[in-house]
């Protein structure tokens, strides 16, 4: 499950259309967690693994993105970083780090 708390700021012009900029946390939860290695693998060799989205199967971005509404037509992009370490490895500790992009239609 994904909360997102958003603080955004919108300028309307024409009527129809609409220029959008948000940002903030992100939290999601997992209710199912499950974590295995089959074998050894050159990633994992000499690591520490650690089960993904942290140790309790939660998880906490900080997103910020940008989208343009034309009449009910929406498109926008974003950018999230991970709060919580995904795995730890002698590579150091990896983090989650989502682009994304966003096509919709508003009814």
């Amino acid at each position: 499950m994904r909360v997102p708390i958003y603080f955004g700021w919108s300028h309307t012009w024409r009527g129809h259309r609409s220029f959008r900029v948000f940002a903030g946390p992100q939290f999601d939860f997992r209710f199912y967690t499950h974590f295995s290695c089959d074998g050894p693998t050159k990633i994992f060799q000499g690591t520490t693994a650690r089960p993904l989205y942290g140790d309790y199967g939660t998880d906490l971005d900080v997103r910020a993105g940008l989208g343009y509404m034309w009449g009910h037509y929406y498109v926008g992009a974003s950018f999230s970083y991970g709060i919580v370490r995904l795995t730890k490895s002698d590579f150091g500790v990896k983090r989650g780090r989502l682009i994304s992009a966003t096509v919709g239609y508003d009814f």
